[in-house]
């Protein structure tokens, strides 16, 4: 699945009428949206195609969806452990003469 098909994956879910779907993916109308996808990967509640027509994603698509979600969240938590791991030891080399570190060291007692 492509960034960009996540992405409208990401608002068929919030939004779920075809209206605010167009709108909020800058996608011109019904038929550029089907193309984003190959055919099948898309339901529809009705063949009116109006604003308040709801976009469903079919049980493919959906669990594409979510895995790619989830790979999503495990690929992140390292760089987020990092993040904290390296501000920790930042805080840890400041040294307890300064202010910064007299202060750091009476919230941490």
């Amino acid at each position: 699945m492509t960034k960009e098909q996540m992405r409208i994956c990401d608002t068929i879910v919030r939004h779920e009428t075809l209206g605010l779907v167009l709108e909020k993916a800058d996608i011109s109308d019904y038929y550029a949206l089907q193309e984003k996808f190959r055919p099948g990967l898309l339901d529809f509640s009705d063949y009116d195609f109006t604003d308040d027509t709801r976009v469903i994603l079919s049980d493919e698509l959906l669990d594409d969806y979510e895995r790619q979600k989830s790979e999503e969240f495990y690929r992140r938590w390292p760089l987020i452990i990092s993040i904290i791991a390296i501000i920790i030891s930042f805080l840890g080399s400041i040294g307890s003469d300064s202010l910064l570190g007299c202060l750091i060291g009476k919230i941490f007692e």
